[in-house]
């Protein structure tokens, strides 16, 4: 498995006119700049008591497939939580979301970038201890993704829902 190993660097744009509004476009301003909009990392149980939001998420360069490295300590540590809460509830499962834009180019093995990021994510959170037979990944298009032109900030959704089994499974 190859990660990008990229330093940490803050990534502003000017913010004249323009108004982040909801909570697809959290960001932080700061003294005449705002860090480029980002989609948080959120994951709830419907059916238990597992919540976890950080305004960080996964990172990926426009129109590739490897996340940026380091994934921030906030989203690690919601990750640990996540493996923790796994391990004593196994009835949940995970669906994780590449998102891409029709405009990126796929150059990974996937059928798109979508389905080839949700799998880079389903890879790092496997490291972190979570059973592979409890994730499934998909991609899907969205053309309003956040980024700076060379990153795009959290371009994953994840789902938590419980697992069902037929009796032949169990």
């Amino acid at each position: 498995m190859i990660w990008n190993h990229f330093a940490e660097k803050e990534q502003t744009f000017q913010s004249d006119s323009t108004e982040l509004t909801g909570l697809e476009t959290k960001a932080e301003k700061t003294e005449g700049n705002t860090k480029a909009p980002r989609y948080p990392l959120q994951l709830n149980d419907p059916h238990g008591d597992f919540s976890f939001e950080s305004n960080d998420n996964f990172n990926f360069l426009v129109s590739d497939h490897r996340i940026v490295w380091p994934v921030s300590k906030d989203v690690s540590v919601g990750i640990a939580e996540l493996q923790l809460y796994f391990g004593a509830n196994d009835e949940r499962m995970l669906e994780i979301i590449g998102l891409y834009t029709t405009s990126e180019k796929n150059t990974s093995r996937f059928q798109d970038l979508g389905t080839a990021r949700a799998n880079a994510v389903k890879d790092y959170l496997i490291l972190q201890g979570i059973p592979s037979t409890r994730m499934v990944i998909s991609g899907k298009v969205k053309n309003d993704l956040k980024g700076d032109g060379k990153m795009l900030y959290g371009p994953v959704e994840l789902k938590m829902d419980m697992q069902t089994y037929t009796s032949e499974e169990k």
